[in-house]
């Protein structure tokens, strides 16, 4: 569902937001307001972030299931054992 979004899809998201910000004051009154388009800006409907977020997304829902995994341990055959 749209409400269940993993921590890094959050992140994704909040810098997304974080960074679709106008330019500073300063840039304006430097430039006299020739800039007053930022080459960034993006919009929320034409605009699209990519499939970076929902690919990176799929890939930590297969892990859901398995929040520590462990790991194999590689032990070496000897002919005999001591238990």
């Amino acid at each position: 569902m749209a409400r269940n979004k993993t921590r890094s899809k959050k992140q994704h998201l909040t810098h997304a937001i974080n960074k679709n910000t106008r330019a500073p004051v300063w840039v304006y009154m430097k430039t006299k307001s020739r800039d007053l388009i930022r080459g960034k800006k993006r919009s929320w409907r034409f605009d699209k972030l990519g499939k970076r977020i929902i690919q990176k997304d799929k890939k930590s829902a297969e892990y859901k299931g398995r929040q520590n995994p462990k790991k194999k341990v590689s032990r070496k055959r000897t002919g005999s054992y001591k238990w």
